[in-house]
């Protein structure tokens, strides 16, 4: 496996464990209709940003992009522009996010 093939795959896999949480929190709030949604969502951002702070370090991602991408973009759905060197750039993949990260 090649260090893309990793980044792209550890970056789905984490993006996969979030609707997976989502998905959880949103039959929780079916059993506990009191409950505010948000707060059901299961605690593992422990696990997450460390496998996010590995792929910053391998990829020597020192503006926090990863972190962006996940968390600010939703995986690249909304506000996924960056604007660099005087052009704007879309990233709205994993393998955009790479290609950018690496070239820059």
């Amino acid at each position: 496996m090649t260090e893309k093939e990793l980044f792209v795959n550890a970056i789905n896999n984490i993006k996969i464990q979030h609707q997976n949480n989502v998905t959880t929190s949103k039959y929780l709030a079916k059993a506990f209709p009191n409950a505010f949604q948000a707060n059901l969502l299961p605690d593992n951002e422990l696990i997450t940003d460390s496998l996010i702070d590995a792929l910053q370090y391998i990829t020597h991602d020192n503006d926090k992009y990863i972190y962006w991408f996940c968390y600010d973009t939703n995986f690249g759905k909304t506000c996924n522009m960056i604007k660099h060197n005087d052009k704007t750039i879309i990233i709205d993949s994993a393998e955009k996010l790479y290609q950018f990260i690496t070239n820059n």
